[in-house]
């Protein structure tokens, strides 16, 4: 029997990270920066999916690595588009473009993690 580590503070620092966005989603329109352009909303996105992204794969017992990052993509996937869905009830508009920056947030988050502590182990 393999028994597997419980990463308390990696789930707990993940579950943070989603609620954030979560309630950050939802909220009605925030208020906007005088600092902007045309696709800061997109590069919000990749920013805070990429720390959704990385801090589950952090909170994920080991395993095949490949399992691991279906499961990021997959769990980034379905969590950016119940946000997506949920805007519509809360006065903002939901975008596709917004899950698509979503998810490849989540991806680059996911590799940058694996070469950061791959570099770090060599």
């Amino acid at each position: 029997m393999v028994r597997t580590r419980i990463k308390y503070k990696s789930i707990a620092f993940f579950t943070a990270v989603a609620a954030a966005i979560a309630v950050l989603s939802l909220v009605p329109e925030l208020p906007q920066p005088n600092v902007s352009f045309h696709w800061m909303d997109k590069l919000e996105h990749l920013a805070a999916y990429g720390l959704f992204g990385a801090s589950l794969f952090n909170a994920l017992p080991e395993g095949k690595l490949k399992g691991r990052v279906i499961t990021v993509l997959a769990v980034s996937l379905i969590f950016g588009g119940t946000i997506e869905v949920l805007q519509q009830f809360t006065g903002r508009s939901p975008e596709i473009f917004d899950l698509l920056a979503d998810f490849i947030g989540a991806a680059a988050g996911v590799f940058i993690y694996i070469f950061i502590f791959k570099s770090a182990k060599t």
